[in-house]
């Protein structure tokens, strides 16, 4: 979006998410220990990669979402294709690379569930709810549905092609819908009052007392509730989690619309950037991180090195994007 319908601190933090995922994924790939006590910056990437980034990410994309006046047919279309681009994906990125790497558990990886086979669902999903009603407390009431009733669902059998996108957990899966699609149904929920610049102090008041209320809920609930994988938390981990999106939003928020410097200049121009390329980043970027592999190996060097390569990764993703006609032969979806 440009101009007046630009709405600039979404932008800016949807293009942080991406950047933030770019860096969390070369210390995951190329760091010894993948982020995992290695040294103080490895953690800080893996960190600034978790929840100020997917949660983020898929929050934002679930406010746009509502806004969308796409018919009910063009909305699952879009999502049986990001559903789709995943697993085109996976191929690229991992699976033709390890055969070619003499791996021979190679296939597996094909069937990986991350953010875009996600954001595929939420799209199906939205279309399903948005047939109904999103109006009064139906969002909401969904949200804590799904949180209390995924934790029945990890228990029934995974299986590739059907149980991992929905509940899976495991080395193959990151998003699976459930509990995930909360962030998007957040969105939705949040949309009418974020999808736009320049919040009032009202809104920002009782944003802020939400956050600090379901925080406090979170704490409360956490030890009652699984929470020890990332990819599959439980309610009062969950509740944590929303809590600081809509702080780390009103963050961002008050930021870009306190500053027309900081609104408009270069640096943030090229995070709304990101933002608006946000699908083909992550494509491009994930199969430079899949093919490197082959040259540096995985989990090979230290985090600062690691970091390097990332910061490396998405300077060429960005020039590629913005400069060569790469964009042409990338999945349009």
């Amino acid at each position: 979006m440009t101009g007046k319908k630009r709405i600039y601190y979404l932008d800016f933090a949807r293009g942080l998410a991406v950047f933030f995922m770019v860096m969390q994924h070369a210390v995951l790939i190329h760091g010894q220990y993948a982020g995992e006590g290695s040294n103080v910056l490895g953690n800080i990437l893996v960190l600034l990669g978790t929840a100020p980034a997917a949660p983020v990410f898929m929050t934002v994309m679930g406010i746009f979402m509502a806004k969308s006046r796409a018919s009910g047919a063009a909305l699952l279309k879009r999502g049986v294709l990001l559903f789709a681009t995943g697993y085109l994906l996976n191929l690229l990125r991992f699976t033709l690379p390890l055969l070619i790497g003499g791996e021979r558990s190679a296939l597996p990886y094909f069937f990986y569930v991350d953010i875009l086979q996600l954001a595929g669902l939420s799209f199906i999903v939205f279309a399903g709810i948005r047939a109904l009603t999103t109006k009064g407390p139906v969002i909401p009431v969904i949200i804590i549905a799904v949180l209390l009733l995924s934790p029945y669902l990890w228990n029934l059998p995974s299986c590739f092609p059907v149980g991992n996108p929905l509940w899976g957990g495991g080395e193959f899966v990151s998003f699976p819908l459930f509990p995930w699609i909360i962030y998007p149904l957040l969105g939705i929920f949040l949309s009418p009052h974020l999808a736009r610049n320049d919040l009032s102090d009202k809104l920002r008041l009782k944003l802020l007392i939400s956050a600090v209320l379901l925080a406090a809920a979170g704490a409360a609930t956490f030890r009652f509730f699984p929470y020890g994988e990332y990819e599959r938390l439980g309610l009062g981990a969950s509740l944590l989690i929303i809590a600081f999106v809509i702080g780390w939003l009103l963050l961002i928020e008050k930021i870009i619309s306190g500053s027309e410097k900081i609104k408009n200049s270069r640096a943030a121009g090229v995070v709304y950037f990101w933002s608006m390329k946000v699908t083909n980043i992550y494509f491009l970027q994930w199969i430079i991180f899949g093919w490197s592999m082959l040259i540096l190996d995985s989990n090979m060097l230290n985090e600062n090195l690691a970091a390097a390569i990332g910061l490396a990764v998405m300077t060429v993703t960005d020039l590629l994007i913005r400069y060569t006609a790469v964009e042409k032969i990338l999945p349009s979806v």
